[in-house]
């Protein structure tokens, strides 16, 4: 086999639209045969051929995929790996595969929020949404792992909206950001591969730290003015 046949781990990424970490993740799982020269991989061409007929078909919904409702939910369906835990009727597996379907819509919808928002005073209410979304993400993955579902592997390296990066002035503890980039890299990581309680665990994670974080910054926005303090809204709401 010559040089000629040949194609590095980016040329193979680029090929595929996916990352290089993923392409990386591939050949480590035998899902991509490649040969080892020194320190790198090298696939053969007539490889990424035949995966590139494949990943269309084997591609779930990333987390951070917006996307159309219509489209990420199809893409993002999970499948039976084998039959439900125990004693679990028919009935329970519909409705645990109509769950992660709803979960997803619910995370997407949240994910919206916070593409389309202009930088305001809602942001606390956005993280706070998203941990919700993210916690009901978790409990959907969970229960669909019960009844017998793997996740749908999706392509990695997808970044969270604008507002939500590092860099962008991201108001809030500077020791929490940290943790919810940490747990945005461990959701992109575990969402590659097939493990459902693995990406339903993540979420439950980044919810936890959305949570904290939604919590620091409304406390942050009512101490500098931008939203009423809790007393004056319980005056108000009192007066209604």
């Amino acid at each position: 086999m010559d040089d000629a046949e040949l194609l590095t781990v980016s040329q193979v990424a680029e090929v595929l639209s996916a990352s290089s970490q993923t392409i990386r993740n591939w050949i480590r799982g035998d899902r991509l045969r490649a040969v080892r020269v020194g320190n790198r991989f090298l696939i053969p061409r007539g490889e990424v051929d035949r995966l590139r007929g494949e990943v269309s078909l084997i591609r779930g919904e990333g987390p951070w995929d917006v996307g159309s409702e219509s489209g990420a939910a199809s893409r993002g369906r999970a499948r039976r790996r084998h039959g439900p835990r125990g004693r679990i009727t028919r009935r329970v597996t519909l409705d645990s595969e109509q769950a992660f379907q709803e979960a997803g819509e619910t995370w997407r919808a949240a994910l919206r929020d916070h593409v389309l928002a202009p930088p305001d005073d809602g942001f606390s209410a956005r993280i706070a949404n998203l941990s919700a979304a993210a916690a009901q993400r978790a409990a959907a993955c969970e229960a669909a792992y019960e009844d017998g579902f793997e996740w749908p592997p999706a392509r990695g390296g997808a970044k969270p909206p604008y507002e939500l990066r590092p860099g962008t002035g991201r108001r809030g503890p500077e020791d929490l950001w940290p943790r919810f980039d940490e747990a945005v890299a461990e959701l992109d990581r575990v969402s590659e591969g097939r493990s459902i309680r693995a990406v339903g665990r993540a979420y439950a994670e980044l919810a936890e730290i959305a949570s904290h974080l939604a919590g620091e910054v409304e406390r942050e926005n009512r101490a500098a003015g931008l939203l009423p303090s809790v007393s004056k809204t319980r005056r108000t709401a009192a007066k209604r």
